[in-house]
């Protein structure tokens, strides 16, 4: 049995370029945060993924967990049959990358229990699964280029911490990329790479967030309110509908909790940036600071 603490992540920065074929160009700035699902990968007679409490996720073959262990296999990589079991803390369709870590998970411990045999290039099958997989493989502040193949590693973000908020609705990420298209596509004005997360606040770093405002309306509500409450600008987090501000300490939570707007969010904490993808369980309770 393996058992990982899967990070989620936030879009500090993303730019999206004009589609091509079936997907758009990404380059933008990922990174882990301490909100994290629990994956567990067991040696099974056949797959299967088991999460209970979580009727949003998907058991069959469209669970990216379970995909990534066949990715895997059909790079070559021998791995016998597993349950994967998700303990869920990272909301759905919320931007965070909640079945994108856990397909990072789960190469990883479907790489360890095949013994890690040498020749498989993690990366590439990672990006064979989705955009997000490749950059929480590694963790930490990753630039992603392409559709996910290409990562470099940042300079670490450790000193910011963010107040994350997902409203109790979902946004779609093909609802919101159809509508991004529908609105223009990619900008010509330019805008400057930020290589740490203070510098969020000089202006929207999210091309796809005009996007998920026009798929959610509601999303300004939560935006301005965030922004009030920490004075600086929030921002979506990938195609939404999580958004999420900086902050300079935690005494703003309690003051969130009791927003008649933000108390309804189906998750609302406080989130540090973290320097790894999965890792080994250590013990439970290490997440983001839930309410």
């Amino acid at each position: 049995m393996i058992e990982l603490r899967a990070p989620a992540k936030v879009n500090l920065t993303l730019r999206v370029g004009a589609k091509r074929g079936s997907y758009h160009p990404l380059d933008s700035v990922v990174q882990s945060v301490s909100l994290h699902d629990v994956v567990v990968v067991r040696v099974a007679a056949e797959d299967r993924v088991v999460a209970e409490d979580a009727p949003d996720v998907p058991l069959g073959d469209d669970n990216l967990a379970l995909r990534a262990i066949r990715a895997l296999r059909h790079a070559g990589v021998d791995v016998p049959g597993v349950e994967i079991e998700l303990a869920k803390r990272i909301p759905t369709g919320a931007g965070l990358g909640g079945g994108s870590a856990d397909a990072a998970a789960a190469l990883i411990a479907g790489y360890a229990l095949a013994g890690e045999p040498a020749g498989v290039d993690l990366a590439r099958v990672a990006a064979r699964v989705g955009s997000d997989v490749p950059a929480l493989v590694v963790g930490g502040t990753i630039r992603m280029t392409g559709r996910g193949e290409g990562t470099e590693r940042l300079s670490p973000v450790t000193s910011p911490i963010w107040l994350l908020a997902t409203p109790p609705f979902s946004c779609s990420t093909a609802d919101v990329y159809r509508r991004w298209d529908d609105l223009g596509g990619p900008s010509d004005t330019p805008r400057a790479w930020p290589r740490t997360s203070t510098e969020t606040g000089l202006g929207p770093l999210n091309d796809l967030e005009s996007a998920a405002i026009d798929v959610q309306p509601q999303l300004v509500l939560w935006l301005d309110t965030l922004s009030r409450l920490a004075g600086y600008r929030a921002m979506v987090s990938g195609s939404g509908s999580s958004v999420f501000v900086e902050i300079t300490d935690e005494s703003l939570l309690p003051e969130a909790v009791a927003d008649p707007l933000l108390s309804s969010a189906r998750h609302l904490s406080v989130v540090r940036p973290v320097d790894h993808g999965p890792v080994a369980m250590e013990g439970r309770g290490q997440g983001g600071d839930d309410r």
